[in-house]
Order: C-alpha cells, then sequence, then structure tokens
C-alpha cells in the first residue's frame, strides 16, 4: 500500500514537520528511516495528506508531499495532551513536548476531544520515500 508523508524542504534537506531539534528527522529518498523517539506520522489518503499541507502552510512554507512506503503502520489515536503540552503552541514544540507526547500514548493516557491528529493520520515504525508527488 501506498502512504503520503508531509516533510519540510529546508535546501535539499527532507525533515519531519513540527519536529525540535533533538529529535527531527532526516529522510532520505529510498531509504528507511525510523524515529528517534515515537513513531513517525504519515497518511493513507492523498487528499488528506494535501489538506494538512495547506493547513500547515501558514507556520512551514517549504513543504512537500512524497509517496511512501511504511511499517508497522497503525491507526494513530486522538492527541494525548498534558498541562505542559496544553499550555504550548504549536511554534513552543520543544524537546519536553514530544517525550511528553510519547509517554502519553506509550500508557495509553489521552485527553480527547481537545486537539485530535488530522484525519487519515497513521503511526509507523519506519517510512521510506519513495517519490515527490507536490
Amino acid at each position: 500500500m501506498t502512504y503520503y508523508k508531509v516533510v519540510e524542504n529546508r535546501t535539499g534537506r527532507l525533515t519531519s514537520v513540527m519536529t525540535p531539534t533533538r529529535y527531527k528527522v532526516r529522510y532520505h529518498v529510498d531509504e528507511p528511516v525510523r524515529a528517534a523517539i515515537g513513531k513517525l506520522f504519515v497518511f493513507d489518503d492523498l487528499d488528506r495528506a494535501r489538506y494538512y499541507s495547506t493547513y500547515m502552510m501558514d507556520t512551514f512554507d517549504r513543504l512537500e508531499i512524497w509517496a511512501c512506503d511504511a511499517t508497522q503502520v497503525e491507526v494513530a489515536p486522538d492527541w494525548c495532551l498534558t498541562q505542559y503540552t496544553l499550555s504550548m503552541s504549536s511554534d513552543q514544540c520543544d524537546d519536553k513536548y514530544v517525550e511528553e507526547f510519547w509517554e502519553e500514548i506509550s500508557n495509553n493516557r489521552y485527553v480527547h476531544g481537545l486537539c485530535k491528529t488530522p484525519a487519515g493520520t497513521l503511526f509507523a515504525d519506519t517510512v521510506t520515500l519513495r517519490r515527490k508527488i507536490q
């Protein structure tokens, strides 16, 4: 199955979106990549990836969508938000935010209805970028 990954392209460097420096993922075409913590986010539908990309263009202006392969894919739950993560905006995302997010996921503690992952979001253990869509 083909999945879709939204990445930021900074002068040829393809990286994860919404991830602070310590956990930022660097992608290379045709090479499987694994996150330093938690899982990677992919979409199961191109239109959903396009919607997310368009929505994020207010914050990131160099986004691309890539067709990709993914392993150990599962449906992403609603965002899990602690008091710490609730107090932050997306441009304040830091290491602690990412660590607490994945701790909440691993402990099945979610705060439903406050903020949800974008429609069609899936978690994957590895992602291999194959071809640029847009």
